[in-house]
């Protein structure tokens, strides 16, 4: 992987070759990839993929489909190409605005990716980045210029659509999956905080408890306490979209902003998961390119971390303090209570030291 300056003007971005878990080296289940970041489309994409139609099912899932609180079903979208569909497969996460996703695919664009894309290419938009990608891994330099300047054009229209007035955040639709959940748990709402996920699931899904009910149960366990902690929720997207190029382990499923306990630091609280059941909690506080982020290494706060079983990184533009603490549904106000506890001073020390020695 390289992060810089690509062909197409394409800044800060990522060209990767990316290999599939569980793939065999050498297998066909290697792409190339190539990332940017396009925070504008987080108000009218939730998720727009364009895939080429030799794009293996497996590999055109939807990697955290398992982690939604209400599970729906993607809508393919129709163009009126027949050309364009015969190559690729248009479809968007249920809850995205239709008319959007239209507007992205205007004539030109629909033009230039049945006529002109480089083979196999495919884009996704989701959580404001844009994805460009080709099967295997390319090493030709005008493959890979060709792969850099393909995604840098679908950007461009990214950005267009991004531009206007008419893109800003809507209520959620009713019917929606952000809709459902917030009625569901406002049919439930709990004078304290729930003592644990589990407990709060029991609201949701008497006499049995399902997958729907847990994860609601999960959302409102990390709602309450948020608020009860002062923070304010955040959703995830928008998190990710100014944060693109943070590494966290799973998928980021919850954040919170706002003065974190016992600091005077502004930061963020975060809840990832995993397909596998596995959890993190997570505090991340921005710093500027010009701070030490690494100032922590060797300190007292890096060694007290290495003692409570926490993690302590950063990328230049965060400190990340994290901690594994089973699966979302497993979540307790003691467990989150004591990574707060733990976590909130080393994450204070090791900004302050970055500033220090800046």
């Amino acid at each position: 992987m390289i992060i810089g300056d690509l062909p197409g003007g394409l800044t800060g971005s990522w060209l990767a070759h990316y290999r599939l878990e569980g793939a065999a080296v050498g297998g066909g289940r290697c792409y190339t990839v190539v990332i940017v970041a396009a925070a504008a489309s987080v108000n009218y994409a939730v998720r727009v993929i364009c895939h080429d139609r030799d794009l293996p099912r497996r590999d055109a899932s939807n990697p955290d489909a398992d982690l939604q609180s209400i599970e729906m079903d993607d809508r393919a979208v129709a163009v009126e190409s027949d050309a364009f569909l015969k190559r690729y497969a248009v479809s968007t996460d249920h809850d995205q605005n239709q008319v959007r996703a239209w507007q992205l695919f205007d004539p030109a664009l629909i033009h230039w990716l049945t006529e002109d894309a480089p083979d196999n290419f495919s884009f996704e938009l989701q959580n404001g980045a844009l994805c460009g990608f080709v099967s295997g891994a390319v090493a030709d330099a005008d493959a890979l210029d060709a792969l850099c300047e393909a995604t840098a054009l679908v950007h461009t229209r990214v950005l267009e659509i991004g531009s206007d007035p008419a893109a800003a955040p809507t209520p959620a639709e009713a019917g929606s999956r952000e809709d459902t959940v917030d009625r569901a748990l406002a049919e439930h709402p709990f004078e304290t905080p729930p003592r644990s996920a589990r407990a709060a699931s029991l609201h949701f899904g008497l006499p049995l408890v399902s997958h729907t009910s847990r994860q609601l149960g999960a959302e409102a366990f990390f709602r309450t306490h948020a608020e009860a902690l002062g923070l304010e929720l955040l959703k995830p997207d928008e998190f990710m979209a100014a944060h693109i190029d943070i590494a966290v382990p799973g998928s980021i499923t919850q954040v919170a902003h706002g003065r974190l306990p016992n600091t005077d630091l502004d930061g963020y609280l975060v809840f990832t998961s995993d397909s596998d059941a596995g959890g993190w909690s997570v505090l991340v506080a921005d710093i500027s390119r010009s701070d030490n982020g690494f100032a922590f290494a060797g300190s007292p706060a890096e060694k007290r971390a290495e003692k409570d079983g926490l993690d302590i990184s950063s990328n230049g533009s965060t400190i990340t303090v994290w901690k594994p603490d089973g699966s979302p549904f497993s979540q307790t106000e003691r467990k989150l209570n004591r990574f707060l506890e733990q976590a909130c001073p080393i994450l204070q020390a090791s900004y302050t030291a970055a500033k220090r020695l800046s």
